[in-house]
């Protein structure tokens, strides 16, 4: 399930920031500095000891952040903490893109013509940043009926889960967390559209289109904790380390592994896709290994061989090691994805220049 958002995430964490990251900031008041990215390069952001995970989330969910660097020396003193990153970037990026895909669905619809005609200055389109229509007092004004349609979908999506007889009640009750900070992360203009027009013939349809895109989305929130999992073992094949259990995590600490989230921009186009870059980092790997690693893992036919059984097979046979776990993990999780529509890719190449191995994983929600 989504890390607790309430809890920090601890650094160090370098965050460098898109250009709206810039110019927020710069409307607070708050200096920016260049930050030096593993790769070499530098760019306009922020270094933290921790940071606020629901405020970190928000910053990438709004498109304000560009990367996310974060060292790792010790892997079992910081598996928690990364996991939870991993998942909070994660469900980040699911719920960006169904805010995206909502967008798609209301400006394909009758109502932003009817708003169009009756508020001509305040007119959107594909590309509109409605943050900057300076609707801020309007929308306080209409919060209750704004959170009346909320709930109205949200009923609605309660009745479709407890009438689930394949879930549990853990489950249940996982579904419906999911489906409030769906909704809750949607552009709140999509909802002042509907309050304003809720007598419109065609606000009931888009309510039912809204509602129906959520129900597939909740069928995609197991990706970001495949990921964060998965995540844990490539860490150790990067650092070069092979081990089982935690004696061997421990050793790791001679020579960090940098890890790098980049987020891609948010330009409010037509059928605008998330895409999140993760990259592992480290000077010692051997590229030529890892990279035939990761090509001879990644094209498994999975039908013949279930994770569970593998995983069956390596508590029983000494000789399969964590490096083989995290290899194959890499080829199941591109077969989920492709089952959930989100398009997942790995690769390994080096830094021109430099012996600095980089493992890729991108996901494009």
């Amino acid at each position: 399930m989504e890390t607790n958002v309430n809890s920090p995430i601890q650094g160090p964490l370098t965050v460098t920031l898109h250009d709206d990251g810039v110019d927020y900031f710069m409307q607070k008041g708050q200096r920016l500095f260049k930050q030096n990215l593993f790769d070499g390069t530098q760019a306009y952001g922020l270094t933290f000891p921790k940071s606020e995970a629901k405020g970190l989330q928000r910053m990438a969910v709004l498109g304000y952040i560009n990367r996310i660097e974060h060292p790792v020396s010790n892997i079992a003193y910081e598996r928690a903490n990364l996991i939870d990153l991993t998942k909070l970037l994660g469900y980040g990026m699911l719920y960006r893109q169904f805010d995206s895909r909502v967008w798609d669905i209301l400006l394909n619809s009758d109502l932003t013509n009817a708003w169009n005609r009756q508020y001509p200055k305040l007119a959107i389109s594909f590309g509109v940043d409605t943050r900057k229509l300076g609707l801020t007092p309007v929308l306080q004004a209409n919060e209750s009926a704004i959170t009346a349609f909320k709930q109205t979908i949200l009923r609605a999506m309660q009745g479709l889960i407890m009438q689930n007889g394949k879930l549990l009640e853990e489950e249940k009750r996982k579904q419906m967390f999911l489906a409030i900070r769906f909704i809750n992360m949607v552009d709140p203009f999509v909802w002042l559209l509907l309050t304003v027009f809720n007598q419109h013939p065609s606000a009931r349809n888009l309510l039912g289109e809204i509602q129906q895109l959520l129900v597939s989305y909740l069928t995609k929130t197991e990706a970001p904790e495949y990921l964060a999992l998965m995540l844990i073992e490539l860490v150790l094949i990067v650092g070069n380390i092979q081990a089982s259990g935690i004696e061997g995590e421990e050793v790791m600490g001679h020579e960090s592994v940098f890890l790098s989230y980049e987020i891609s921009s948010r330009k409010r186009e037509q059928g605008e896709r998330t895409r999140l870059r993760i990259t592992l980092a480290q000077q010692q790997s051997d590229f030529e290994m890892l990279r035939d690693e990761v090509e001879s893992k990644k094209h498994i036919n999975l039908r013949e061989k279930s994770l569970d059984a593998f995983f069956e097979r390596s508590s029983t046979n000494d000789a399969v090691s964590n490096r083989e776990i995290g290899m194959y993990y890499l080829s199941y999780l591109k077969d989920a994805c492709r089952r959930m529509n989100i398009s997942f890719e790995s690769f390994v190449n080096v830094i021109p220049g430099s012996n600095q191995t980089m493992m890729n994983l991108v996901m494009t929600f």
